[in-house]
């Protein structure tokens, strides 16, 4: 699944105005009315999905680094490993709805002090399953995050 509001953000990336409008609505589901111009006209019908539009646009705001092919936890796997990151992660994972935004901005940061890309369409559609009863978005990002590091360890 490909997301229009994806494809303009990162036809976009250069625009440091929109991005700096794009950043001030983090955290917020509903955005900020400085984002309204680059989000609103991709919103859907369903109110319910707007927080997923608004947060990977101010994500995007942060860190506009896309790296086709590279989904949340495997670019989190690259990071160096450490009490404090497997924790970090663990608490992503286990973010309801409206903790995720914030959370997300946290682990975003530290790809951003690495300058780790990831996936922003895989993003988009992993977050429209957040809630799913199976969890299988958090079973995906684990599965990429912890097979980097046994990767990592059988090299040793």
């Amino acid at each position: 699944m490909s997301s229009s509001l994806v494809t303009f953000l990162i036809d976009h990336t250069d625009d440091r105005a929109m991005r700096a409008a794009l950043r001030r609505g983090l955290g917020n589901p509903e955005g900020h009315p400085a984002m309204y111009p680059y989000v609103v006209p991709f919103l859907g019908r369903a109110k319910e999905d707007m927080w997923r539009y608004f947060t990977v646009a101010a994500l995007f705001g942060v860190f506009p680094e896309h790296e086709e092919g590279i989904g949340f936890g495997k670019a989190l796997g690259k990071l160096e490993r450490n009490d404090s990151l497997q924790k970090r992660f663990t608490w992503l994972l286990d973010a309801t709805i409206e903790e995720l935004p914030m959370r997300l901005k946290s682990m975003v940061s530290l790809l951003k002090s690495k300058n780790i890309g990831f996936d922003y369409y895989r993003l988009f559609k992993d977050l429209g399953y957040w809630d799913h009863p199976n969890h299988f978005v958090q079973l995906n990002w684990a599965k990429d995050f912890y097979r980097i590091e046994n990767q990592n360890q059988n090299k040793e």
